[in-house]
């Protein structure tokens, strides 16, 4: 069987954003074990899931993460506003035999789905890059059943990682990228009934990658990032450190619904 595969364009992605996506949609990749940020999104959607949960991918790319859980839940629909994106996510559903997934063509901040519509809602690499980040949460949550959850990751304000990106897509043309401290994004969630249950912190050691001239020390990544799981990660073990979590590059959070909400 092959994907469903609607086209319900509302608020497309502004110009410069949907230009770097094309350019890089038949070159993104397919091995979510090539860094631990990867695994981690998929070991905690997998951990909530069951065979008989339904997924949102907000941002779903080239269906990277959907071809990874369709095989364990009942049905998986991804979400991207770049067409080439979509084409390729298309492509590798028919490819894969993959046929419990859907796809729709549109905007986090405009999602065209019924109200409690999906069991987990996840988000990723996204937040970061939409142009209304209170829309896109807003419909997120408005698609979840209460009790559901979703999986985000959010990028920390207080890091070198933040300067850098935010640069270099404003000089592609785009707005930059929206970074938050904890304390913000778990505002925005708790004002939407949602209560985080789970947050885990990486990055606060990449920053080295930032730094011109350290930049090209690259047996650095030996040192952090050696280990796969976690557990063993220095990486992961010092940014979920008191007191430094603040700085790290990225959080990684799950949040619940209210089940009254």
């Amino acid at each position: 069987m092959t994907a469903t595969v609607k086209t319900t364009v509302v608020d497309p992605a502004d110009e410069a954003g949907n230009r770097i996506w094309s350019e890089r949609a038949g070159s993104y990749g397919w091995d979510i074990d090539a860094s631990l940020s990867s695994r981690l999104k998929a070991r905690l959607v997998s951990k909530h899931m069951s065979a008989d949960s339904r997924l949102c991918d907000v941002g779903c790319g080239n269906g990277l993460f959907m071809r990874a859980l369709a095989p364990n839940c009942a049905q998986v629909t991804g979400v991207d506003p770049n067409a080439e994106m979509i084409a390729e996510a298309r492509a590798m559903i028919a490819r894969e035999r993959i046929g419990n997934a859907d796809l729709v063509q549109c905007s986090a901040g405009a999602l065209p789905f019924p109200d409690e519509a999906f069991d987990i809602v996840y988000c990723f690499s996204t937040l970061l890059l939409v142009q209304d980040v209170g829309a896109a949460l807003s419909h997120m949550v408005r698609v979840v059943r209460r009790g559901g959850l979703l999986v985000l990751d959010v990028a920390g304000r207080n890091n070198l990682s933040n300067i850098y990106w935010n640069l270099w897509y404003r000089r592609q043309g785009h707005f930059g990228i929206h970074a938050f401290s904890h304390a913000a994004i778990e505002n925005k969630l708790d004002a939407l009934g949602c209560r985080i249950t789970e947050n885990h912190a990486l990055g606060f050691c990449d920053q080295w990658k930032y730094v011109p001239g350290l930049h090209k020390a690259k047996w650095l990544d030996t040192v952090f990032q050696s280990a796969p799981e976690p557990e063993r990660n220095l990486d992961y073990k010092i940014s979920n450190l008191p007191g430094v979590r603040r700085l790290a590059s990225r959080w990684y959070v799950v949040a619940r619904k209210d089940a009254r909400s």
